[in-house]
């Protein structure tokens, strides 16, 4: 997807898996972002696994995927990348999605205003450095597939 490659530009389907990178399925609420607006209502203020209207109830076989595999775990270690540097991980994940130089353009799908405006924060000037990269590569080095689910008999 890079110029040294292909030159293809790649649009992110899902940036924020499903809502799952915005760190709302966590059992600690993330911290509010240094990008926060004070007309911004609830940041994440509970675990929004226990509503049964979200999509981790909602998609027949979608909790027990994600409860039983390593994402949880690679949620957590990105959430706390996000509050070390006083982001959220909504913004922290679509940062790093369009600080991509093959990434033209983002979706987001938004739910709520507030939602909307926590995702828009992400957006404008190039605030996700090297540093915030090589942080995300660690984590992605120690999950690098954290979406597999344990399979019988292994592999």
């Amino acid at each position: 997807c890079s110029a040294a490659h292909t030159n293809v530009a790649l649009i992110p389907y899902s940036p924020l898996s499903a809502g799952v990178l915005t760190g709302k399925y966590q059992v600690t609420a993330p911290k509010k972002s240094k990008f926060s607006q004070a007309a911004m209502k609830t940041p994440k203020a509970k675990y929004e696994g226990n509503d049964p209207n979200c999509r981790l109830n909602l998609l027949q076989g979608y909790r027990e995927r994600y409860e039983s595999s390593l994402a949880p775990a690679a949620v957590d270690e990105y959430s706390k990348l996000a509050a070390k540097y006083g982001v959220t991980p909504t913004q922290f994940a679509l940062g790093f999605v369009q600080s991509r130089s093959f990434v033209p353009s983002t979706c987001i799908g938004a739910t709520s205003v507030e939602q909307l405006e926590e995702n828009l924060m992400a957006f404008g000037d190039d605030w996700f450095t090297e540093e915030m990269y090589d942080d995300v590569e660690d984590v992605a080095a120690r999950y690098p597939d954290p979406w597999r689910t344990p399979q019988p008999g292994g592999g």
